[in-house]
């Protein structure tokens, strides 16, 4: 199955990782911690230190995997850097349409920018991403081109998009580059806000109708307010290629991780790896 580990102390680090550099101390294992010893059986994963860069925990972080709707990330960057104007109305085409997923607004409904990018977000909804790109009156060729663009520009060395959904098995990458992906997300507070809410509701344009988009990360309900951590934002992905892929950051006392598991064998299972994960870092280690 590859390697797995915790690290321990500091030991490695990512190299460039263009990510904050508030808190240039990593944090150290508790004297009187439990075992490092952890195990998942998630195809990958990764735990690190979100000021310092610290990796505390890696199991296979630099095998590149299908990233699903984790790709909805990305999109949702390229799409804030070419500044939305949100209340501008787009009608949804036949051309937006996506199996997968559930879908809520269809053609030839009307809705924002701001409605695209919350059903996005929140429900994961993949015409609603094919329309967001639409939207900035690019190409989808070309949005990916700026997708992969900006990769780049984050250093995420070892990801290849190929469309703006995540239905496609070619958006390829390491759990590694999606934590670089989602600490960069989550500095955005449009992101920011839309992957913390339970539900987004709307109408369409010139329509009585009322959607209630539902959130498909579960840890909203689970993980809240009964933990001594908060959890700050994450993203769900699934394809059959892929499996099962979470991604999030939690805090305590203002100490952020960032924890990705890529490829877990069911829904219930992703969810249930995070939070372990999050209490084993949160157990074992202590900040400056």
């Amino acid at each position: 199955m590859g390697e797995e580990k915790a690290v321990e102390d500091g030991q490695e680090n990512f190299s460039g990782a263009a990510l904050p550099r508030a808190n240039p101390q990593p944090p150290r294992k508790k004297e009187e911690s439990k075992s490092l010893g952890i195990e998942t059986t998630a195809r990958a994963a990764l735990v690190f230190d979100k000021a310092s860069g610290t990796i505390l925990f890696d199991k296979n972080s630099r095998e590149k995997i299908s990233l699903a709707s984790l790709t909805k990330l990305m999109t949702a960057l390229v799409i804030l850097d070419e500044k939305p104007e949100w209340d501008k109305t787009i009608k949804l085409a036949q051309t937006d349409n996506r199996d997968g997923g559930i879908v809520y607004a269809r053609p030839p409904e009307e809705v924002t920018v701001k409605d695209l990018f919350e059903m996005m977000l929140v429900g994961s909804v993949n015409n609603a991403a094919a329309a967001m790109a639409r939207s900035t009156g690019l190409t989808e060729e070309a949005f990916v081109a700026k997708m992969n663009n900006k990769a780049k520009g984050l250093l995420m060395n070892n990801t290849v998009f190929v469309d703006p959904t995540g239905l496609l098995p070619g958006n390829e990458s390491t759990a590694r580059d999606i934590a670089k992906l989602l600490a960069n997300a989550l500095d955005h507070e449009e992101i920011k806000e839309a992957v913390v809410k339970k539900t987004y509701i709307f109408s369409p344009q010139k329509s009585s109708k009322v959607y209630y988009v539902k959130s498909t990360n579960e840890l909203l309900w689970s993980f809240l307010n009964e933990e001594p951590y908060t959890f700050i934002g994450g993203k769900t992905g699934y394809i059959e290629e892929s499996g099962y892929n979470l991604a999030v950051e939690a805090e305590r006392n203002g100490h952020g991780v960032i924890i990705v598991v890529l490829g877990s064998s069911t829904a219930e299972e992703r969810f249930k790896e995070i939070k372990g994960l999050a209490d084993w870092v949160f157990e074992n280690y202590i900040w400056q």
